[in-house]
């Protein structure tokens, strides 16, 4: 996001406030332009930031920040979800089950990693705020990479007259020089 990669269409938002000085796309990591964030126009749980990555990728993290311009407002928690066609959404969740919380800003300037546990395949990444301080505003980086190299073969087979059921999986993964 922050390299500018993603263009402004592709970061979307269920709402911000009143104007393009709050708008999804002004919540790039390190961004100061405009208000120096994304801002939602009410603070309530449901407010998602959406980012389209534009194909699938292996998303392993997230960075969170704080608004820029002189107005302490931050995000002090939020969830994640994923989606591989932008309708059907899976909420990320921790290896026990249960929906992650990641901790987010505890000022409006520093950036704050969160590394996934499990790294997951998805094309739209959503951030769904669950606390904040002043008001719900937040700069957003996603961090991953491309599934170029990764191959994955997956063969079941079926023989119902032998009832005889059979399911192979195999990954490879090959780094790349």
């Amino acid at each position: 996001m922050e390299s500018g990669a993603i263009p402004n269409d592709r970061i979307t938002a269920s709402s911000y406030h009143y104007d393009a000085a709050h708008a999804p796309y002004r919540a790039r990591l390190n961004g100061v332009a405009g208000v120096g964030s994304w801002s939602v126009r009410y603070n309530r749980i449901g407010e998602w930031l959406q980012v389209d990555l534009g194909e699938m990728k292996t998303v392993t993290g997230t960075i969170i920040q704080g608004r820029y311009h002189h107005t302490n407002q931050w995000v002090t928690s939020y969830k994640l979800q994923y989606s591989v066609d932008g309708l059907s959404w899976i909420m990320y969740a921790s290896s026990d089950g249960s929906e992650e919380v990641f901790p987010g800003n505890t000022n409006r300037y520093t950036p704050v990693t969160n590394l996934l546990d499990s790294p997951t395949d998805a094309r739209y990444v959503r951030f769904l705020p669950q606390s904040w301080y002043g008001h719900m505003s937040m700069r957003v980086e996603v961090l991953g990479c491309s599934i170029n190299g990764r191959f994955l073969l997956k063969v079941v087979a079926l023989a119902l007259d032998s009832l005889l059921f059979f399911t192979f999986t195999w990954t490879w993964t090959r780094d790349k020089p």
